[in-house]
């Protein structure tokens, strides 16, 4: 999965090709309260809906069309974290 992240001072702009709602900008502006967090989805095209592991056994059109396995989104936020982090201390001595 494609995903984009651009540092721009002490900002964030993030963009994938899919669509996991607003939960994931959410939990990312909660970790990194410090700076503007901002989330493009549909970037580039459209792979499709990234529903929470949560909502797997729902009958939902997002879940029951989506490519992507359920816990796909939480390793994105995941790695989205450990990138962000990656960028913001990286050059300082931590």
């Amino acid at each position: 999965l494609p995903v984009w992240i651009w540092k721009m001072g002490d900002a964030f702009l993030v963009a994938t090709m899919c669509e996991p709602y607003s939960w994931i900008q959410q939990r990312l502006r909660e970790k990194f309260a410090g700076s503007a967090v901002m989330y493009v989805n549909l970037a580039n095209g459209s792979i499709g809906y990234l529903p929470r592991a949560d909502l797997y056994g729902e009958d939902v059109y997002q879940v029951w069309q989506t490519p992507f396995a359920a816990g796909s989104p939480e390793k994105l936020e995941s790695e989205i974290e450990h990138t962000i982090r990656d960028a913001t201390f990286s050059g300082t001595n931590e």
